[in-house]
């Protein structure tokens, strides 16, 4: 037994940053695998190797009273045989539980801590160490570290901030210290505590905290709130609120925005080192007025594709996963159209924490052979390589003359069991931190054993690469060969054999056939022992794409569709799935990209950025096919780049480049401006620009701050803008080129002029000190009149009217509003004056003597009235209001409006079949006058309006369903609805085609229009009609369905529940009628025809009607009266049904039966006893009969051959056995209850035989020679005996008898 070693703590070594061991190497999981099987059937000593361990740092929460308790765990759980014993190391001293108090315990058979209650004294750097008699295996070494966030240093007042408007601000935060660092971000708080962030495209917080304004606007100021800087820290889920600040803004006092050029208020340092494989933001802030716009650039190299992101509204760009390739320098510039452009440049350096090139692996050996160990890392700095064997390092071991070392690697030769079994441990560090490996060597004399045998059937596809299963295990290492069907397998050496044996054991066989199909055993073997296991292998037929996707061109906005089918392997169940440039696509994202239930792949509304390779993949459980297509989506242009504009005093050359016509040619470019008077708003300037065009020259308007942009268009559409131009074209003043538009002078009220315009934006005022001068004159008709002009001065270029208080009412006025500036008047000051009025009154007179001349139909009425005198108008006479109130209408009258010189009128708004009650009034441009006495008129009748909800739907190939609803304006009684048919074949239109429907029942809303032609358009017309004749047509159109095929009608979908309605019910009928349903899977399948099923109620079976293909009713026949029936009609479209709800009712009348006992629990006893006493009755006839005739001594023969009468056609009679006497009695025939033979006949038993009353020939057949003699003798040995049956003659043989009738 080998002796447990004392071994110095392993802690002065290890960084204080920590790695994780490679649990995650594949080796050393099956290395777990095959020990934990092994360990089934012996016992295999190896030294410990961790398989739980903890991070590298741990964060923990201090407990107090009031708050939950959250325990630290720090996992340490380790493998090996014998099992390991755990230590622990604290700051590089032993650790003990057991000297500790009640919040630390161990977890029993593991070495897990739990530290409940945690304090400050329980931070530190941990280290666990699992140990048995074969070795030391460490964990990393995690520091648990106490979570905190201090507060904030404040000012019991709250500190006062001031600043001009359009100016920008940054605010300090002076944020404080936490474990982890606390989240910083600022609130503006009010006086009853309520927060609200403070957040937006002008608004910014640094890494520091500080919080920065591009411009701040009066908006900004916080009046009666507080800006607060606050921290957060996640893990605690608490925050801190620092010192309060009041910001108070002092306006500009100017209507037009103050302007700055950029100002740099934030950028990260010039000098930036990231990490590998981590994230780096690096910041831009600018301030300025309008705000500036942030352009990140990277000199020689574009932005990391893809791993580069930009937020806070483009003042961080952020680059995720950094590469050593991301270094270099970036740039970010800040424009915002005045002065000149703010750049800042960066140098970003990438270095790294060591991360592995090679991580060493567990190994398992047989005594005598050699293992070597490789420890290869990489990082930047290059890290430093340490060596220990179970915690000890290399330098400080024993020399050993089989142990070797060159930095990564390290060699132990010719390996001995009770020597070599060890943990060694590797460590590569650098400034960054560090990795480590635990990894041991156990050297081991086992017999070969397969734990993984090969399994019962493996599966591959023709031409693949198949592969049967075969994990050994033992020391030393077996040796792995294969049989074939009892026939060894020759396995040449070297890449590229058709069979190979892989280092775990597995048999690969290369391009396999189905001549590979069979039974393979495979044999492991070393020097102590072999072992054997089989397994089949089966071939399957390859997946093969049938119908690969084709190439598609679609423009943007179009769907596209990539169909794909495949064929595999009757056994084997295939799938297709699709990817996108070589990634899987996220079905039904945006709603655009979706795969069909036929496997094909849609793209819906296309844009250029679904342009790629996609990928059909046909995919079983064993092998995959693929085939590719390209999908080019002509998409608007991609922005210009590179605008820029060279400046002259009232001019502006334009130049750009192309950027991409994304497979459509440019057609035209548009420039677009931007002026310091609005920031951000974008207008054209110029349009139009042949697409071959880089460069045009525009017209600008003096004393303008303007910046451009362009966008080009092809024949799909519009581009997304470029990039603002980085120069800024400014303007000389000038006076104003012209006067405000749409000048108009008009009253308000009676006593007033207001004189209104359109205010003139900034960029027509060409200068500065704009004002309007408003001027008016009265326009007196009197040319000797004295006229004079007067003005008034409207300094703010905001106000679009004046108004002039105290005018006489209506009287012409002469105005000009001119534009002013500090340079001078408008070019445009001498225009003509525009010509207005002021206000106006409401009229005082109403029209007099309003009359109906004649009533000309139910809608129309001419009126005549006397006119009103001008002068009582009071302002612009418009002429007159005619006001039509029809009975019922109470709400607002119907008005037809007539010219000012006119004093009769046609009016055609009346309502028909109505009281009318007419008013006439006189107004002017604001105002109504008096109305005329109302005028009473009744109309007549008048034709209809057209029919509402008129839809007409196909039913079938020969049939269309018309529906509809009455006329909104019935203008009467109706009287009838009128159908007429027209055939449509293109733009033409025949018919009618048939004479017209006419129908009188006012109720109904639908009908069918049968005997129609397959596949052909119908129009069809639909009138109301009163007294006074046909209303206004309804039109509408369907077409009915075309001659389909068996499959065809297969695939329709089910109609429309079907509505059922019953009437009309007598004593053995009922009329069934139904209303068509829609089908409920969207169009209007309604059915191609009907029926009724029909049934008793609590019958099981139903009877059917036959179908009706000409209306939508149809009487039932044949019912019995006085009985409940249940009812449902049934629609037919091809070859589907749909049955609508059931109906119940019942007949007319009284039910057969029915009656005071009908029903009643004793009736069958009646009638059983009615059956008795018929049959005792019966009996005792046929005894009185038979007396009767013993009593004759004899009887004529003759006379009673005479009168014998032949049995009726359908008597069939069965022959009679002499010997016994028996006569077999009748059969009955169901259709009508009667005796097969003569209706009086008389069931006679065996005791009438000897009777002299009976005569032997009444069984014989009149037309056959007689078997008896007048005595009754026999006459023969055989004899025949023929009877009719239905027309058909049977025959019979009677067998002789030994004796005669006596």
């Amino acid at each position: 037994m080998r002796t447990r070693r004392k071994v110095p703590v392993f802690c002065s070594s290890v960084p204080t940053t920590t790695s994780t061991i490679m649990l995650s190497n594949p080796a050393f999981i099956v290395l777990l695998f095959l020990l934990n099987i092994f360990s089934l059937s012996i016992a295999v000593t190896s030294p410990p190797f961790l398989v739980r361990q903890p991070p590298h740092e741990l964060l923990y929460q201090e407990s107090s009273v009031n708050r939950e308790d959250r325990p630290v765990i720090l996992e340490c759980e380790a493998k090996g045989e014998p099992l390991p014993e755990y230590k622990w190391t604290k700051n590089g001293q032993e650790f003990s539980t057991s000297g500790s108090d009640d919040r630390v315990a161990q977890e029993p058979g593991k070495g897990t801590l739990t530290i409940h209650r945690p304090r400050d004294i329980d931070e530190g750097l941990y280290q666990c160490r699992a140990e048995n008699s074969y070795g030391i295996s460490l964990s990393n070494a995690v520091y648990l570290r106490r979570a905190g966030l201090d507060t904030f240093r404040t000012e019991n007042t709250p500190e006062e901030i001031v600043v001009n408007e359009g100016e920008p601000l940054t605010i300090k935060c002076n944020p404080p210290s936490g474990n982890p660092r606390p989240n910083v971000f600022w609130i503006l708080q009010s006086g009853n505590g309520a927060m609200t962030t403070v957040n937006g495209s002008r608004v910014s917080v640094d890494p520091e905290g500080d919080l920065h304004f591009s411009n701040v606007t009066l908006a900004d100021a916080s009046g009666d709130n507080y800006y607060a800087c606050s921290a957060f820290s996640p893990f605690l889920r608490e925050y801190k609120t620092g010192e309060l600040k009041k910001l108070i803004v002092n306006p500009s006092g100017s209507a037009a925005p103050h302007k700055s050029a950029p100002t740099c208020q934030y950028t990260s340092p010039r000098h930036i080192t990231a990490m590998r494989g981590q994230s780096v933001n690096i910041y831009c802030v600018y301030g300025g007025t309008p705000l500036p716009q942030i352009r990140w650039d990277r000199k020689n190299a574009p932005l990391p594709p893809r791993r580069n992101s930009l937020s806070d509204y483009g003042k961080v760009l952020r680059i995720k996963n950094v590469q050593f390739e991301d270094a270099g320098t970036y740039e970010c510039f800040a424009s915002n159209g005045v002065g000149s452009v703010g750049n800042h440049a960066f140098t970003l350096t990438v270095e790294s924490e060591p991360y592995w090139i090679t991580a060493p692996e567990v190994a398992m050996k047989a005594e005598d052979e050699d293992q070597t160990f490789a420890c290869v890392a990489g990082g930047v700095p290059e890290p430093r390589i340490q060596w220990f064997v179970n915690g000890t390092s290399l330098e400080n071991l024993p020399p050993n003359d089989r142990r070797r070392s060159n930095g990564t690697h390290i060699t132990i030769a010719r390996v001995q069991k009770d020597i070599d079994t060890d943990n060694f441990q590797c460590n590569a560090s650098n400034v960054h931190g560090y990795i480590f490996a635990d990894v041991y060597l156990n050297v081991l004399a086992l017999p070969a054993e397969i734990v993984e045998p090969p399994a019962e059937v493996s599966e591959a596809v023709e031409g693949s690469q198949a592969s049967i299963t075969c994990r050994v295990y033992g020391a030393p290492s077996p040796r792995v060969t294969y049989e074939k069907d009892g026939q060894t397998i020759n396995v040449q050496p070297g890449g590229g054999a058709r069979y190979e044996i892989r280092k775990n054991g597995d048999l690969v066989i290369n391009g396999a056939t189905f001549t590979d199909i069979g039974e393979y055993t495979c044999i492991a073997k070393n020097r102590f022992g072999e072992k054997r296991a089989s397994g089949r292998l089966d071939i399957k037929r390859k997946t093969v794409i049938t119908a690969p996707p084709e190439d598609i061109e679609r423009k943007a906005g179009d769907s596209a569709t990539f169909r794909c089918s495949a064929t595999a392997d009757p056994n084997l169940d295939v799938q297709i799935e699709w990817l996108r440039d070589g990634e899987p696509i996220k079905m039904g994202q945006n709603g655009r990209i979706f795969q069909n239930n036929d496997n094909s792949l849609t793209i819906s509304q296309a844009t250029e950025a679904h342009s790629g390779v996609y990928t059909c993949i046909a995919r079983t459980r064993l092998d995959t096919t693929e085939a590719q297509s390209t999908l080019v989506v002509r998409d608007v242009p991609n922005p210009p780049i590179n605008v820029r504009a060279m400046c002259e005093p009232l001019t502006a050359t334009v130049y750009w480049e192309p950027n991409g016509d994304n497979r459509e040619p440019i057609q035209e470019f548009v420039i677009q401006y931007s002026t310091s008077f609005e920031p951000g708003e974008w207008r054209d300037i110029k349009a139009g620009i042949p697409g071959t065009d880089l460069s045009s020259t525009v017209d600008l308007s003096p004393w303008v701050n303007y910046t451009f942009r362009v966008k080009a268009r092809n024949q799909i559409g519009l581009s997304n803008e470029s990039n603002p131009s980085q120069e800024v074209c400014s303007t000389p003043p000038d006076v104003p080129y012209k006067n405000p538009d749409n000048i108009q002078a008009k009253g308000t009220d009676p006593t007033n002029l207001v004189i209104s315009w359109t205010p003139m934006p900034q960029i027509d005022h060409n200068g500065p000190g704009f004002y309007y001068e408003v001027k008016w004159i009265r326009a007196d008709p009197d040319p000797n009149a004295q006229r004079i002009e007067q003005s008034a001065i409207v300094s703010d270029w905001h106000i679009g009217s004046h108004t002039i208080p105290g005018q006489p009412t209506f009287v012409p006025y002469d105005v000009k509003v001119i534009a002013h500036n500090a340079i001078g008047r408008s070019r445009a000051a001498d225009a003509p004056a525009v010509r207005g009025f002021s206000g106006e009154d409401k009229p005082n007179e109403a029209p007099k003597n309003l009359v109906a001349s004649q009533i000309i139909d139910g809608k129309t009425v001419r009126l005549e009235w006397e006119p009103v005198p001008p002068e009582s108008v009071k302002g612009d006479f418009k002429g007159y209001k005619v006001l039509v109130t029809p009975t019922g209408e109470e709400g607002k009258p119907r008005q037809v409006l007539i010219g000012p010189n006119q004093n009769s009128a046609v009016v055609d708004v009346l309502k028909p079949a109505s009281e009318n009650t007419i008013k006439v009034l006189p107004y002017n441009s604001q105002y109504d006058g008096p109305a005329s006495p109302a005028l009473q008129i009744t109309t007549p009748e008048g034709p209809p309006g057209r029919v509402t909800d008129l839809r007409a739907y196909p039913m079938g190939r020969g049939a269309v369903l018309l529906e509809w609803q009455p006329p909104a304006e019935p203008n009467g009684r109706l009287q009838t609805y009128e159908i007429e048919l027209y055939e449509v074949n293109g733009m033409d239109v025949t018919g009618p085609i048939r004479d017209p429907t006419v129908i009188y029942d006012m109720n109904q809303h639908s009908i069918k229009l049968p005997g129609l032609k397959p596949d052909t358009t119908y129009r069809v017309n639909m009138y109301a009609t009163t007294s006074a004749g046909r209303g206004d047509v309804g039109i509408v159109e369907a077409a009915t369905e075309s001659n389909r095929t068996m499959e065809a009608m297969a695939l329709l979908p089910p109609p429309g529940t079907p509505e059922l309605v019953l009437s009309g019910r007598t004593n053995e009928s009922i009329i069934a009628s139904w209303l068509p349903g829609k089908a409920a899977s969207g169009g209007h399948r309604t059915g191609e025809y009907f029926y009724i099923e029909h049934r008793r109620e609590g019958d099981p079976g139903w009877t059917k009607t036959s179908a009706e293909l000409e209306d939508l009713s149809t009487e039932i026949h044949g019912l019995e009266p006085g009985t409940p029936y249940e009812f449902r009609v049934v629609a037919v479209e091809g070859m589907q049904e749909t049955r609508g709800p059931i109906r119940k009712e019942t007949t007319e009348g009284a039910r057969a039966g029915d009656g005071p006992f009908y029903g009643s629990s004793w009736f069958g006893w009646v009638i059983a006893l009615i059956c008795l006493l018929a049959l005792l009755l019966l009996i005792c006839c046929i005894i009185w009969c038979c007396r009767r005739r013993k009593r004759k001594d004899h009887y004529d023969v003759s006379e009673r051959e005479r009168l014998q009468q032949p049995a009726p056609h359908y008597y069939e009679k069965a022959p009679t056995n002499i010997v016994t006497g028996n006569i077999p009695k009748p059969a009955i025939r169901p259709s009508d209850g009667i005796v097969n033979g003569d209706e009086n006949a008389s069931i006679i038993n065996g005791e009438g035989l000897g009777s002299e009353a009976d005569s032997m020939e009444e069984y014989g057949d009149p037309d056959q020679p007689k078997m008896f003699t007048e005595d009754g003798s026999w006459i023969g040995q055989y004899a025949n005996t023929t009877v009719r049956s239905n027309d058909a003659v049977v025959t019979t043989t009677v067998q002789p008898a030994g004796s005669t009738f006596v």
